[in-house]
């Protein structure tokens, strides 16, 4: 330690250095983007099979826009401020096209034309053109139901953006100038707007919220409770240098990766802000336990404990990193790259603050010491019946882990009150459910018989199909290929015209179809006519209620379709369906790996002591228990936040036992056992504590995060830091004594 005390200088030099190396990627890591794209892994099968989709059908991210108004929209005015709109939006960087009546076409024989413009242009001026065309917009076929209601008092626009490589960055941009275009002709209550693109990027501004409010009132209540509780300014600054140096660093480094902070990882300021802490508070514990100026003795003391209170804690997120969420792995990297350097700075700035701060131990430290003392003591005298209540406790606990569930469901991220909210309710009021689910046709192999999508027989059983799926709760409309046959060729051979169809026929049409609208029939037939395209009209649904609905598709598909086809789902619904049996895993994994890693380190810190070391581990997986059992009983399910909690909550927590159990042990041959108690309490007892009141107090800000799982994951680690307080206060001593007890 004096080593590093004579060269306190240079080692502080070579943390600014690194700052100012990485401080040009800081941008990098403070663009927010929540796009479900960069929840996963790049070689993760669902993500190429999304990737495969969108070279075929190009991007799916859509912004979906319904124009509303209760007089009817079908006239001039309306119909020409959508089009004044709409070449605004086109203008805007990352809109590739706007889909509307401006561009769409419609099946209608007129003077030897089969596709006609949906409206004319210039748009005529009398009022009987518009009642006409409100007349026939009641069922004109690939208009209504996709760009205009039946009712003729809602319209859709969907905006479609683009491939640019800093899209997901930008999208809050797009979707803020799609707003100023509409809202320049519109009246913003006729206006709602809706899809996936609209969801992420009310995601990114709920994470800039909150991170925001993490790093400023987070910070600063955090900051108060250390004055009030030391008075002594330069604790204050000594924390605060430390949590800026590590967040400066470890956001550089992040960004210098690639990475840029999201929903989960917003998180990572308020959690690094609080865990920092933790080695800085048993620091000046030791420090004002030595009872000297000398700082160099408190330091070796408290060095070893830190360090393995670092690597169990750093574990716990580095399990994320084995899980198969990039958005969880992430964070973990994030977080456990602060963590490393806080203990590396926190050590380095006691050289520098310490000299500053008195050593003198309050009147509240003693207090807090003879408070744990209290509780110890009547821990070990009611052993047997404390240890019998947490085994009913266990029980009861089993059984909540055992009623906990999956499920993600993006619009309940979102407080009630969101715009976000309000515009997807008034969607489904003025137009009904919209959100698209994408379905892709495969016909069967070429050996056993038909190789294109568009053969009569498939152009039956899909609309076959199409009908007989709006009977699945949730869906209320099907789109597809085979609507270019069957909403069109009725129209040229009458009620008989599947007695005409043939492949002939369905090829002399696809080739004149392709030469009056080639783009029409491209957004729902690629080339070769070896897929085709279905769009399902749904409501936004959790993961869990999507996974249903799928199986509930895929049996009516097997149903109709036989052994002829395979209706496979595609583009964006995978992904999201996937999210389910990913949370899971990624739960199951990080928890096993951190749980492994944390009794490693404890074995290695106790040098094999395997009694003792579980005796920690155990104290430990109780909170652990706690919250998942809490979960359960209360119907939290595991979504993208919840599922870091395990593994958190286990990193965390054991840090004040791992100083506990690492000082007693440092005097276990020298000292009978119930002294040995009193002593530690009376070393550790106070900063565990503070630690203990800093974990939870910091935590519980969350409770005021925008984004509802945010504030699940802070409400539920405070509890669980509440409840590793009391395990380590009551279960602990009493297991102890029953196996130390009777060794003086």
């Amino acid at each position: 330690m004096r080593f590093f005390q004579k060269y306190r200088w240079l080692w502080l030099g070579l943390l600014m250095l690194s700052g100012s190396f990485f401080s040009p990627f800081l941008p990098q890591a403070l663009q927010i983007t929540n796009a479900i794209e960069s929840w996963f892994v790049e070689d993760d099968p669902l993500l190429r099979t999304y990737q495969d989709f969108q070279q075929s059908f190009g991007s799916d991210e859509v912004i979906t826009v319904i124009i509303h108004d209760t007089a009817g929209v079908i006239n001039r005015n309306t119909l020409l401020a959508m089009q004044e709109s709409i070449g605004e939006m086109k203008e805007i960087e990352g809109v590739e096209e706007v889909y509307s009546l401006s561009n769409a076409h419609t099946f209608r024989l007129s003077a030897g034309r089969y596709f006609t413009p949906a409206l004319p242009e210039p748009l005529p001026k009398t009022s009987q053109f518009y009642d006409s065309l409100a007349n026939f917009y009641q069922s004109a076929p690939f208009v209504t139901g996709n760009f205009v209601h039946k009712k003729g008092r809602s319209l859709r626009l969907i905006v479609q953006l683009g491939f640019l490589s800093d899209i997901q960055h930008r999208m809050d941009e797009i979707v803020e100038g799609v707003e100023k275009a509409l809202f320049t002709h519109f009246p913003e209550r006729n206006v709602s707007m809706g899809g996936s693109s609209v969801i992420y990027s009310g995601l990114n501004s709920l994470t800039q919220r909150d991170f925001a409010l993490f790093l400023g009132s987070g910070v600063g209540l955090i900051m108060l409770f250390l004055l009030v509780l030391y008075r002594d300014f330069y604790v204050v600054i000594y924390n605060l240098a430390t949590f800026f140096l590590v967040l400066w660093l470890a956001l550089g480094i992040y960004g210098a990766l690639g990475y840029s902070l999201n929903l989960v990882s917003s998180i990572a300021p308020i959690l690094l802000t609080i865990v920092s802490l933790l080695d800085i508070i048993h620091i000046l514990n030791h420090y004002k336990a030595q009872g000297q100026k000398d700082i160099i003795p408190a330091l070796k003391r408290v060095w070893w404990p830190c360090l393995f209170t670092t690597l169990t804690t750093v574990a716990g997120f580095a399990s994320f990193l084995f899980t198969p969420l990039s958005i969880l792995r992430q964070f973990g990297l994030l977080v456990g790259i602060g963590l490393s350097l806080a203990l590396l700075v926190s050590f380095v700035l006691a050289f520098f603050f310490l000299p500053l701060i008195s050593y003198e131990k309050s009147s509240l430290g003693i207090r807090a010491e003879n408070l744990l003392l209290r509780l110890f003591r009547f821990s070990v005298k009611k052993k047997y019946a404390i240890l019998a209540f947490y085994l009913m406790t266990v029980v009861g606990l089993g059984y909540g882990v055992s009623q906990m569930n999956a499920n993600t469901y993006t619009l309940g991220y979102f407080p009630k009150e969101h715009p976000v909210i309000e515009d997807h309710q008034e969607i489904l009021q003025r137009w009904g459910q919209y959100f698209p689910i994408d379905m892709m046709l495969y016909p069967e192999d070429a050996t056993q018989g038909s190789t294109v999508v568009n053969s009569p027989e498939l152009l039956i059983k899909t609309a076959e199909f199409a009908r007989r799926v709006t009977d699945i709760e949730g869906i209320t409309r099907a789109s597809g290929f085979h609507e270019l046959y069957t909403r069109t060729l009725p129209v040229m051979y009458g009620p008989m015209w599947r007695n005409r169809l043939n492949s002939r026929l369905v090829d002399r049409y696809t080739a004149q179809a392709l030469e009056r609208d080639s783009s029409l029939v491209r957004r729902w037939l690629p080339a070769g006519e070896k897929k085709g395209r279905l769009i399902l009209s749904g409501d936004v649904v959790s993961t869990s209620e999507l996974s249903v609905m799928l199986s509930q598709i895929h049996a009516l598909s097997q149903e109709v379709y036989g052994s002829t086809a395979d209706l496979r789902p595609t583009g964006y619904i995978p992904l999201y369906a996937g999210i389910v049996g990913y949370v899971v895993t990624s739960q199951q994994r990080s928890l096993a790996i951190a749980a492994g890693l944390v009794l490693v380190f404890l074995l290695l810190m106790l040098r094999g002591k395997v009694l003792l070391s579980l005796v920690a581990f155990l104290t430990n997986l109780l909170p652990v228990l706690l919250i998942l059992g809490v979960m359960g009983l209360a119907g939290i399910s595991l979504d993208i936040a919840t599922s870091l909690i395990a593994a958190v909550v286990l990193g965390i927590t054991i840090d004040d036992t791992i100083h506990f159990v690492y000082h007693y042990y440092l005097d276990r041959e020298r000292l009978p056992h119930s002294k040995n108690m009193e002593r530690t309490i009376r070393q550790v007892g106070k900063a565990i504590l503070v630690t203990s009141l800093l974990l939870a107090g910091g935590f519980g800000l969350m409770v005021f995060a925008s984004a509802v799982p945010v504030r699940y994951f802070g409400i539920l680690i405070a509890t669980a830091v509440s409840g590793a307080l009391l395990s380590f206060t009551t279960f602990l001593p009493a297991l102890m004594d029953i196996l130390f007890g009777g060794k003086r």
